[in-house]
This record gives C-alpha cells, structure tokens and sequence, in this order.
C-alpha cells in the first residue's frame, strides 16, 4: 500500500470518482464519498492555520483491518510514530453524546494501534466543528487547536513512511480474544465488541431491565464472536453481582476451568444441568445462557423451559445449526420454541464473520462443495500432505504439535465398530473437546471416509457420529492456517489440491 498526498487526493477525486463509476473499476484503500467532503474541509482547515505541503505528504487512506473490519480514515507512519485522523460530517448531538461517540472510537483505534509498538497519536476532524484529540492516560477525548495538530504532523515528517504492507502489520490473531484459549484477556476486558454484537447486547439487557421472562435465541454462523458476545454479557451481569449460570452444551475445556477456579464463574455442562438447577432451587438465577445449544436433547430443552418459566428466570440459547456433531442435534431452537411455547421468544443473529478470515472461509465452502467460492481462493495458508502409511501420519501429527498446530479428529462411537476408527488416535483432540474454541493453526487427518459425489459435493460415509458434521466443525476452529494431512485417498488428494491451486473451473 502506498501513501497519498491529501491535496492531491482532494484536488482530483471528483474526477477519480467520476472515472470509476462510469468505467466499473473499484479503487482499494479509499474514502467514502461523503468523507472525501469532509477530507477538502480538513485541508482548508490546516491550510488556513499555517500548515506547510509537507505535513499534508504521507497519508493512508481508508485501510481496514481483515476479520476484524475496523476501519482507520487516515493514517500517517513514522519509524516511531503513528498518526490517526478520523473524518466525520457534523454531528447533531448533545455535547456529551458527540464527545462519547468520538472517544470510543478513538478509543478503539488506539486498541489495535497500540500492537505496532509506536507512540500513537489519534485526532477526529469534524467538519462544521474542529478538531478533537484522544488523551490514552485518562481515556478521554479533548477539543483542540489545529496548530497542535499541525505541530505534530510536522514534527513526525522527517522519517515518513511511504510504502507499508498492512496486512502484514495489522495481524488478527493480536485482536481475537477468545473467553476459552485468552482467558486472561477477556477478563480484563482486552477486546471489543462489533456493533452487530453491542445491539444485541443492548436488547438482552434492556429485557433484563424489565424484568421479563424471556427466552432469547442468539443464532450465529462459526466465527462470528457468538460465543464472546455471550460470555461478555455473564462477564457485564457478574460484575453487577448478578446470579448467571453457563450451561455449556458439550465437554468443559480448561478455559471453563479457569473462569470456575480463578474467577468463581458458575459453569457446567449440560448432562450435570438438571442437577445444578435443582440444587440452586432457595435462589433464582438472574439470566441462565446456553452455549452450543444446536446440541440439545429435546427433552432436555422441554425441562429447561418448563423449569425456568415456573420460576421466572430469562434463557439466553447460542447456537449454530451448522455446528452439528449428529443429524438428530441440528435443531433450531428458535423454531421449536415458537412451535411447542410461542411466548416471549426473541431471536437475533450474527451474520459477519470476525475470527474466521476470507481465504479459509472460501476454501471451506470450496471443501464442502467444489467450485461453490470464487473469492479469496489465495490459499496460501492452507496445506495439504499425503502419506500411506498410518504410523507415519501419527508421527507427523506429533510432529505438527510440537510446531504449534492442533490436531483435531473424528469423534468415534464407544458403542460400534465403525470406519472412523481407523483415525482414531492419530489427533490429539476430538470434534466434541474443541467445540466452541478456536485455535490459530489447526491440522485433521482425511482417509477414504470421504470422497466427492458426482455433483462436486463432499460425502462421507456413515458412522455413529456425523463425519460432514464434525469436518465442519474442526475446520471452523482453525483462525489463521489449516494443514489437511490425506491418508491412503489418492482421489480425495488430488481433488483438494485442484481446490488449493484453482483447477477445479
């Protein structure tokens, strides 16, 4: 990416825009047209108050951060400085609210600045108004001079810096927080919400404020932060000295450990539900959350909801019907409510995708259906090996563990003999130990349980456990690489390396 001079930006973008719109060409890394307004408005103001051509030489334009979709106007790099500016039209608010609505997202700037080791430097421009400057110290956001401004973009023009490869700076993994593998984190609160996530905790709390017996269904495709929505809301209603309980619907993973141990959160799964409820019988919880709830039992779900309308307690279910282990657990839980109670039932759903990024997104959908995902087919973060002898796969598993991946396979039945079994003991964990977590690099073991059908769809065969189900459910943890090792399929192999190079079309 390249810097841009403002003026020049300013002087030729009714024309640059003009010649995009009629010939259907995107220009990357730019300003909205509202905010190329505001940017002419920015320059008149700094040229009025002195400013020289150099402080306007040196600009980012319009970067925004992959996964994470925080956008950054303008920004500025020196060796040992950032500068940020926002852009915004006038803003009709109360006093208070303008300053709080700047601040947050100065604020949130900052954040995911803050990572380059730089001294950081944030201001928003508001046209009609001036200039505002984000204090870190106090969190607090303060009405300047431009000269200020002025004297700090001069001071930083000596070293600019003029090509940057961003993607390479801004690194998602340094921002995704999750409650079960950064625990720590998340309870020191190290991570932000979208707004997608802030509206819906919005709505659930503002049912919580009058004290309705709701029960509020949260569905969400992988990836799009349900699960640190949710938790974020027991972690706000905690700290209130609310009564919440965590029902998670599958095994407790050390991160469930620590919030118990270390934090004293009230968690348990969902075969011990029952009795946790019953025991807690002299006191009422405040708000009870299901996580990876696509997994429960009817009968289970029908003595929840009779159990917590007798005694008033709201429900909050988070679950994605994709997410399924077995064909009998994909069930929507929205739709079953409103068939069998039909009363105070909301619903809301996450729909953008935060922690799985583009490249492994389309190559799963690629996985799971050949030729499906023409975008983002850089598959540079996913590799495939094959290998025929199962000892060696073993041993290149251990191997791949020891270089930081994690190793995911099939969950078997304890009842039957099956044609997963012969993955099994190869990984080091399974689809049922790892639901709801996320880990940076993931690596899964493919045999000939699998193949694709004549329609370019991926089959499996039948076991106890649903085979499609739990791939999805392993390769949906991986956030930044995916390594598929192939045992003894030359077909499947060669099939996934036409998805990796593009040969499929």
């Amino acid at each position: 990416m390249k810097a841009k001079n403002l003026l020049s930006i300013c002087s030729s973008n009714s024309t640059d825009l003009l010649f995009c719109e009629e010939n259907n060409i995107e220009m990357d890394n730019m300003l909205k047209k509202n905010e190329y307004k505001d940017l002419g408005k920015l320059c008149y103001c700094l040229h009025q108050n002195g400013a020289y051509l150099v402080a306007f030489e040196g600009y980012f334009l319009g970067y925004t951060i992959p996964q994470i979709s925080n956008e950054f106007d303008l920004l500025r790099f020196s060796e040992d400085k950032i500068i940020n500016i926002e852009l915004k039209s006038e803003l009709n608010l109360p006093e208070e609210q303008k300053i709080d609505k700047i601040r947050k997202q100065l604020e949130k700037n900052y954040y995911y600045l803050k990572f380059l080791e730089k001294e950081i430097v944030c201001y928003t421009f508001v046209s009609g108004d001036g200039l505002y400057k984000y204090d870190h110290q106090s969190g607090n956001v303060f009405k300047i001079e431009p000269l200020e401004m002025i004297n700090d973009l001069n001071s930083q023009s000596a070293g600019l810096q003029t090509t940057l490869d961003f993607d390479a700076l801004f690194i998602p993994k340094n921002y995704l927080v999750s409650p079960f593998n950064k625990t720590e984190r998340f309870i020191n609160g190290e991570y932000f919400l979208t707004d997608a996530q802030h509206n819906i905790k919005s709505e659930i709390f503002k049912l919580l404020e009058q004290r309705v017996n709701f029960k509020f269904c949260l569905s969400a495709n992988a990836g799009t932060g349900k699960t640190l929505l949710v938790y974020d809301i027991a972690k706000t209603l905690i700290s209130e000295k609310k009564k919440v309980l965590i029902v998670h619907c599958g095994i407790l993973n050390q991160g469930h450990i620590d919030l118990m141990i270390k934090y004293h959160w009230e968690i348990c799964p969902i075969k011990s539900m029952e009795t946790h409820i019953d025991m807690q019988s002299d006191e009422n919880y405040d708000l009870i959350i299901f996580d990876e709830s696509q997994r429960i039992k009817t009968d289970q779900l029908d003595y929840i909801v009779e159990e917590c309308e007798k005694r008033k307690i709201p429900l909050l279910f988070s679950y994605d019907v994709k997410q399924y282990l077995r064909k009998n657990e994909a069930v929507d839980i929205h739709q079953y409510l409103c068939d069998n109670y039909n009363t105070n039932i909301k619903k809301a759903q996450l729909t953008n995708k935060m922690r799985t990024n583009k490249e492994i997104a389309s190559f799963i959908t690629n996985l799971f259906n050949i030729g499906k995902s023409n975008a983002f087919m850089d598959y540079r973060n996913i590799t495939i090996d094959y290998f025929k002898d199962k000892n060696i796969v073993k041993q290149y598993i251990e191997m791949l563990e020891s270089k930081g991946y994690k190793s995911i396979g099939f969950t078997v039945s304890r009842y039957s003999r099956e044609s997963l079994d012969a993955l099994n003991n190869i990984c080091y964990s399974n689809a049922h130990s790892v639901i709801g977590q996320e880990f940076e690099k993931v690596a899964f073991v493919m045999d000939d349980n699998f193949k694709y059908g004549e329609n370019n769809k991926l089959m499996a065969r039948r076991n106890y456990y649903d085979a499609r189900g739990m791939l999805f459910q392993i390769v949906t943890r991986a956030v930044s690489e995916l390594k598929i090792v192939v045992l003894n399929n030359e077909e499947l192999y060669v099939n996934l390396m036409k998805i990796k190079y593009n040969k499929f079309q």
